[in-house]
């Protein structure tokens, strides 16, 4: 019986030479799609974030949403359905007026992983991975290539590790106090530096087109995009701010 090298040869029963044509074809096909929707749902939440700001420093100008104008007056609003609470901010200054269910206040939220992130991007982050780390084990059975594939292939396991923790444990914390927000963040247990915002003056609800609400700080006479919650929890957390 003659030896099979492992080498590119169809007759020596391995199973081609390397990744199936299909098989990067749907890896340019999801890199595509990646590439192309991120971006956008991403730039959905910075424009609702842009409105509250526009609006805490004034109201001039239009909306970034909409592109209508805002109306002239004493308080500066927006009218679009981007803002479920219809925050009202006073031109020369202060707090906004908002409607917002009137809970007992919160001075400290623990936040769990979205359920879009949970139950839709955390699982496909993995999927992928999976498929990504069995094509480079495919390719490495099958050539003797350099040490690109396993690189690739211990990345994806990782970024798999990850995505799967993130999506089973809280990693965020909002602490509120009178004029003063708190964002703590963990990462794998390993707490990041904390983002404090000092005269915060209220917590308000930003609904995109696509994806979930979102909760913005506005500080001074400027906002701040801070996570993902219920308009019950920025409810809870704006009244321990006032």
């Amino acid at each position: 019986m003659r030896r099979c090298e492992r080498r590119h040869r169809p007759d020596c029963g391995h199973i081609g030479g390397g990744p199936r044509p299909e098989s990067l074809i749907l890896i340019a096909v999801l890199g595509i799609m990646a590439a192309v929707l991120m971006p956008r749902w991403l730039t959905a939440f910075d424009k609702g974030k842009a409105c509250v700001d526009l609006l805490a420093r004034g109201g001039q100008g239009s909306c970034p949403v909409t592109g209508q104008a805002y109306p002239p007056g004493d308080d500066a609003a927006c009218v679009a359905p981007h803002l479920p609470s219809a925050p009202r901010f006073p031109r020369a200054g202060g707090p906004p007026e908002q409607t917002l269910p009137a809970p007992a206040p919160y001075s400290a939220l623990d936040l769990e992983p979205g359920f879009f992130w949970r139950w839709i991007a955390a699982p496909l982050v993995q999927i992928f991975c999976t498929v990504l780390v069995g094509i480079c084990v495919i390719f490495m059975r099958n050539t003797e290539g350099p040490i690109g594939a396993p690189l690739a292939a211990a990345l994806a396991g990782l970024v798999a590790l990850v995505a799967c923790v993130m999506s089973a444990w809280g990693s965020e914390r909002v602490e509120a106090s009178k004029g003063r927000v708190v964002h703590r963040r963990w990462m794998l247990g390993v707490e990041r530096a904390p983002l404090v915002y000092e005269d915060a003056k209220a917590l308000v609800p930003v609904q995109p087109k696509s994806g979930p609400l979102q909760a913005v700080v506005v500080h001074g006479r400027q906002a701040t995009l801070l996570a993902t919650m219920t308009v019950e929890e920025v409810a809870r957390l704006d009244a321990a701010l006032r």
